[in-house]
């Protein structure tokens, strides 16, 4: 059975009545208490949580208090995932398709058109039995998305640049990632431009992948999620790529220095779904050297695939003449199945 981890503040929850019975959910309540009888029956656990930390606090409590599922799959979303994916319900029914690391969104709200209307079209979108999910690009050091200004987003870079009192031009994964204790993922990050964000932090990813997060780096960044704002809103951008997902774009610094050796961790011309997503050589840091806290398997040497191939998108489809440029500048295979 997969698990599905509800972010919910105090948004209508009877929508959980609809889901597909292999599915245990898991409701960490930020609002009003759950009266519904149903609701209530159809949750595996309802956690209340003091309103902080947005649903990135939520969700680090989850792994952290309750760790991976005994299932192939952990979906986490927010209290209303449809004004971001309103395909949610079906995309659940689909999990045979979903890859290892899966975005589960399509925008943020199409009323306010992020992302513009072009670009939520079919030839700009992944799309599966008529599906709709777009992984977003976006800049590891403006926070701006790649295809389009968005101003919130660029809020949000500006704000982080001045509370940290990092320059502009500041790579901001590798800063935060750093700053979590995050070693390999901050180097990598460090070495690329771009990344890849799923809207509303609505995704699904293999259990497997949770289990190798160390738990000391996951307790960091639940007690940096408690702080200023700017920091929930930067860790929605670095889901995906806190479990595996590979940055985009190898930086001209990474290209010169790596002097020819393939420098974003993908074998060029490796068959399968797609690009192996990267394994962590994680550092938890601080004041544990010899690594107690961490669970055993998040141990890795830099540089080590992951032996089963998961989709850089997930779900089958193409993003966009955008999202094919870049992979192109980086050397990753384009083939979709």
């Amino acid at each position: 059975m997969n698990d599905l981890v509800i972010a919910r503040y105090n948004e209508p929850i009877e929508w959980i009545l609809l889901l597909p019975q292999g599915f245990r959910i898991h409701i960490y309540n930020k609002g009003a208490p759950i009266d519904s009888a149903a609701v209530r029956a159809r949750a595996a656990q309802i956690i209340d949580r003091p309103n902080a930390g947005r649903e990135s606090e939520s969700y680090l409590t989850y792994m952290i208090e309750h760790g991976p599922g005994s299932g192939p799959f952990t979906v986490f979303c927010q209290g209303d995932p449809f004004e971001h994916s309103p395909d949610f319900i079906d995309l659940l029914e689909a999990v045979a398709d979903w890859h290892d690391i899966q975005p589960l969104s399509w925008c943020w709200k199409q009323e306010a058109n992020i992302p513009p209307p072009a670009l939520r079209s079919a030839g700009h979108a992944n799309v599966a039995n008529s599906l709709r999910v777009r992984p977003e690009l976006f800049s590891l050091a403006t926070w701006n998305p790649v295809e389009f200004i968005d101003i919130g987003a660029a809020r949000t870079g500006h704000a982080y640049r001045t509370l940290h009192g990092v320059p502009e031009g500041t790579n901001l994964a590798g800063h935060f990632f750093a700053m979590c204790g995050l070693a390999g993922l901050a180097r990598r990050a460090q070495s690329h431009l771009v990344g890849c964000f799923s809207y509303g932090a609505i995704f699904a990813v293999r259990n497997r992948l949770i289990a190798e997060l160390p738990l000391e780096a996951l307790q960091r960044m639940r007690h940096v999620a408690l702080g200023p704002a700017c920091h929930g809103y930067v860790i929605e951008r670095i889901w995906l790529h806190l479990f595996g997902e590979p940055f985009l774009l190898p930086s001209p610094a990474a290209m010169q220095s790596a002097a020819g050796i393939d420098c974003i961790g993908a074998t060029p011309g490796r068959s399968g779904k797609g690009m192996p997503h990267q394994r962590h050589d994680i550092d938890a840091g601080g004041g544990d050297p010899a690594g107690r806290g961490s669970r055993p398997a998040a141990r890795q040497h830099e540089g080590e695939q992951q032996k089963n191939a998961s989709d850089h998108v997930g779900v089958r489809g193409q993003h966009g003449r955008a999202t094919q440029a870049v992979r192109a500048a980086s050397g990753l295979n384009l083939a979709r199945l």
